[in-house]
């Protein structure tokens, strides 16, 4: 495997540089954990817990505290999505689209903003959530060239090989 600098495709390179020669990478194994850090968590217990009477909002420390209980706190970006902001503010019933071939528009729930973007295969929104006072953002990305299906809320995607995947099951 080598690394290159080129300034054209069919030109010549300025710089290219051999990484790996006859050498086997191993492929790690992956460990997909998708359930839930506590399967059995239930808001309205961890509210009476935490002695937090049962108000629609949290407080900034509960927020954090209950991000970190729920594990998702890693998963957050840093900036959250702004369902006011591009590429979400030019709406109909919460739905705008970078897309031509997109005609049928769906009502979203006032609280959900989705955007389909000009390659017409990527969809993302942006939710508000009560609960923890932000929006969250979830994407679908469909690779049409290299059969790849990507599905993600916030930092946390998942990528699935559509070669290999296990249709009806």
């Amino acid at each position: 495997m080598n690394i290159s600098a080129c300034f054209e495709s069919t030109g010549s390179c300025i710089f290219s540089q051999p990484i790996f020669a006859k050498t086997l990478l191993v492929k790690k194994p992956c460990e997909m954990v998708t359930g839930f850090v506590n399967a059995n968590f239930s808001l309205k217990t961890w509210k009476d817990d935490n002695n937090i009477k049962n108000r629609q909002y949290l407080q900034p420390a509960e927020i954090l505290e209950l991000t970190e209980t729920l594990g998702i706190k890693p998963y957050l970006l840093e900036n959250k999505c702004d369902r006011y902001g591009l590429p979400y503010r030019q709406n109909i019933q919460g739905f705008s689209s970078g897309c031509d071939g997109v005609s049928t528009i769906l009502s979203l729930p006032q609280d959900v903003s989705c955007h389909v973007r000009e390659s017409c295969t990527e969809i993302s929104c942006c939710t508000e959530t009560e609960i923890i006072s932000r929006s969250l953002e979830t994407k679908l990305i469909i690779d049409p060239c290299d059969f790849r299906l990507t599905v993600g809320i916030e930092k946390l995607s998942f990528d699935v090989d559509l070669f290999d995947f296990e249709w009806g099951k």
